[in-house]
């Protein structure tokens, strides 16, 4: 399982989440369009582009970003 953060646009973002289904890949997509806590804690982190894939077992740095979800 992978959290998978994208924005809406983003071809990148596409084509990863295309990867991941094709190789049958579960994960858990967090989209930072609309999200502002989610894009400032992306930010905390270091991150300043999309997409962002990390390996849920290894997400603890990005529980704020999980959290902040928006369903």
């Amino acid at each position: 399982m992978y959290v998978l953060i994208t924005k809406r646009g983003c071809t990148f973002c596409e084509k990863a989440k295309n990867h991941l289904a094709t190789e049958a890949t579960p994960y858990l997509e967090i989209d930072v369009t609309d999200n502002e806590p989610a894009r400032d804690a992306l930010r905390r982190l270091g991150h300043r582009t999309v997409p962002v894939i990390v390996p849920l077992d290894q997400a603890t740095d990005y529980e704020g970003l999980i959290s902040a979800r928006s369903d």
